[in-house]
């Protein structure tokens, strides 16, 4: 079985008309939905939509440079490089970076 990394995250219905789906983005080996501004970690959208996180981080702030390479010794770098809010999960902690 072939597999390839389908960047446009589309595929094909059964009439064959190309639907793309723009709320749901697979980043390293994980997944996230969009909940309005915000992207959620698949491991967290389990919470209620307005649960805070268990610690806020700004991009870009020295705890921010912390975050990340703590992400990329998992390969998990990725992450962070959506736009808007970020929601994940790291080490069992719920995380919110915020730009």
């Amino acid at each position: 079985k072939k597999s390839k990394l389908n960047m446009n995250n589309d595929f094909y219905d059964a009439q064959m008309n190309r639907v793309s789906i723009a709320s749901v983005q697979q980043v390293n080996d994980l997944a996230f939905y969009r909940r309005g501004n915000r992207w959620v970690d698949s491991r967290l959208v389990n919470q209620k939509q307005d649960a805070e996180p268990q610690r806020v981080v700004q991009f870009g702030s020295d705890e921010f440079k912390q975050l990340a390479s703590r992400l990329a010794q998992k390969n998990r770098q990725g992450s962070v490089a959506l736009r808007g809010e970020v929601m994940l999960e790291v080490d069992g902690e719920s995380i919110l970076i915020r730009e």
